[in-house]
């Protein structure tokens, strides 16, 4: 039998381990509240954000109103600003020096969202981070007494709405870098319109604008230079073009249609395969890298006739024909068919377009040692510049009736015989 002193001591073992048991259990609860609770709990805001003179926010808040003029604002690694709870605008006449976004600005799908439009100038506008501005108009950026300076993408923009990147009414850049992602799919997502510019338009990155009219050049915006080394999509009615692109570089890729709707495109240079639409451009340059790297150009429902030519800094070689640079075309969209090249190193050659079946046109290069433009192969002196065709020989009158003599004499004797 056990004593009494040993049945007091099991109950107060069994007791100790029962508390032990309910205590961990409790434990294991609370620690998974405490674990999962905050993977389903959204970012707090601190309210609306507070912009005084040079500020940089370190917290998330939402929208608010920069009235200090030439300020400086940063938004952190890691800050959410959200302007689908509150609007940011800036004040009539302030100026910003730079706004940076290193964090997250998320407008989701509101109207108007960052609003800049009462004679307000921006010096530089970057970002690093993510933006997600969707509504009707939700980058609201106007100007038509100022000029803005860049416009810089590293990181990841959607402009997805109609006219979601709004650049209009005058409004002009010294230039817009896209080097990261920019979306904009929807109707006129990518809107400039107006009597504004753009200097430079460089995109190095994904230039996604792929829905009905996402990229607009709207009648009477200029862009003086627009160079692709990115990828640029556009899909079956991306672009419409109704005001004027000075030169367009394409040393990348170009997908889906690049529409000409009544604008003008002075000078195309092309290094990719492009499907172009409509108004030709007034000068095609082809970029000659090599015998099988080279520009390609179909044209369907072409308008007007396009100057020919070979971009300088091509590569190109004697006597070496690229089959297809142009197709969809017919003569009469054709200004000439040759003409001269001479490459950076000072060497002549002569180009022909030659029809090879079709509305499709090979380009044909031939050298042309003195840079006369006539090709070595069809110049009788091809190291003189002076001259190209072989002089008619001249007989002097003495030759001439001996000839003629001889021709008698010849004729009398078959005569007789």
């Amino acid at each position: 039998m056990k004593t009494l002193t040993q049945k007091l001591y099991r109950i107060a073992d069994f007791n100790t381990q029962a508390l032990g048991t309910v205590f961990w259990a409790f434990s294991k609860k609370f620690l998974a509240a405490f674990i999962i609770v905050p993977l389903f709990t959204q970012p707090t805001f601190a309210g609306v954000c507070s912009f005084n003179g040079d500020t940089t926010i370190s917290a998330n808040c939402e929208g608010g109103v920069i009235a200090s003029a030439d300020s400086t604002i940063v938004i952190n690694s890691g800050v959410v600003l959200d302007l689908a709870s509150s609007d940011l605008t800036v004040n009539n006449g302030v100026d910003i020096a730079a706004f940076t976004n290193n964090g997250t600005i998320n407008g989701g799908s509101d109207t108007q969202n960052f609003r800049a439009y009462r004679g307000n100038d921006i010096g530089a506008f970057t970002n690093n981070g993510a933006v997600t501005l969707n509504g009707t108009q939700a980058f609201y950026i106007y100007n038509e007494v100022g000029d803005h300076g860049t416009f810089s993408n590293t990181g990841t923009w959607n402009s997805n709405g109609v006219q979601s990147f709004f650049s209009a009414f005058g409004t002009t850049w010294t230039s817009f870098t896209n080097s990261g992602s920019f979306s904009a799919n929807g109707n006129a997502s990518l809107y400039l319109n107006g009597a504004g510019s753009i200097t430079t338009f460089t995109n190095s990155g994904t230039l996604t604008t792929d829905g009905n009219n996402s990229f607009t050049l709207d009648t009477g915006y200029t862009i003086t230079n627009f160079v692709n080394s990115g990828t640029w999509a556009l899909g079956t009615a991306g672009a419409a073009i109704s005001g004027t692109i000075v030169a367009l570089t394409n040393t990348g890729t170009i997908t889906g249609t690049l529409k000409n709707l009544g604008g003008t495109i002075t000078t195309f240079n092309n290094d990719g395969v492009v499907a172009y639409q409509n108004d030709v451009p007034v000068n095609y340059n082809v970029i000659v890298n090599s015998a099988s790297d080279f520009g390609k150009v179909t044209f369907t429902q072409p308008t007007g006739a396009l100057a020919f030519g070979i971009s300088s800094g091509s590569s190109v070689t004697d006597g070496q024909t690229y089959a297809g640079v142009l197709a969809g075309l017919a003569a009469s969209n054709l200004s000439a068919t040759s003409g001269p090249f001479k490459n950076t190193g000072g060497q002549s050659f002569v180009w022909t377009l030659k029809n090879s079946s079709g509305s499709t046109w090979d380009l044909v290069v031939d050298g042309d040692s003195d840079g006369d433009g006539v090709a070595n192969f069809a110049d009788a002196y091809p190291n003189d510049p002076t001259r190209s065709v072989a002089p008619v020989p001249v007989m002097s009158a003495l030759g001439f009736f001996l000839l003629v003599g001889l021709l008698g004499v010849l004729g009398i004797r078959r005569l007789r015989a």
